[in-house]
């Protein structure tokens, strides 16, 4: 089995904490995407374009590692340009973390699922083990 782990945030996400504390994992730097994450191995980045929940087109990127048959995840998507009306584009926002992590429940057996805050961006842990 394959033990995926996926932290998802509406803009960007912020990670660190307890996975510094692995001797060795190390913490990368994405400033444009404006987030730091530390993992066992340099990610590999991968553009895309990621489909809202309400249709809009959205650039993104994905950046993941693999590590002892571990893969880490992390899904960035540049909600700036969502094609909704202005005055539906927080509705787009507010509903993005919670679509995404329904589609990663999907995927396999939910070992973690819970809110969380990183600098008071809100966002949503998910580990899953896949099949």
């Amino acid at each position: 089995m394959r033990v995926g782990v996926h932290r998802l945030a509406a803009v960007f996400l912020c990670a660190a904490g307890a996975a510094m504390a692995q001797p060795d994992w190390a913490e990368y730097r994405y400033p444009a995407d404006r987030f730091t994450i530390a993992l066992p191995a340099a990610p590999a980045a991968t553009s895309f374009v990621y489909l809202s929940e309400y249709g809009s087109h959205l650039p993104a990127r994905r950046y993941t590692a693999a590590d002892s048959g571990t893969t880490y995840s992390v899904t960035v998507v540049d909600m700036a340009t969502t094609e909704r009306k202005a005055n539906a584009h927080g509705i787009e926002m507010r509903g993005a973390i919670q679509f995404a992590a329904t589609a990663l429940r999907r995927k396999g057996a939910v070992t973690t699922d819970i809110y969380a805050e990183a600098w008071g961006v809100p966002g949503q842990v998910v580990q899953i083990t896949l099949p």
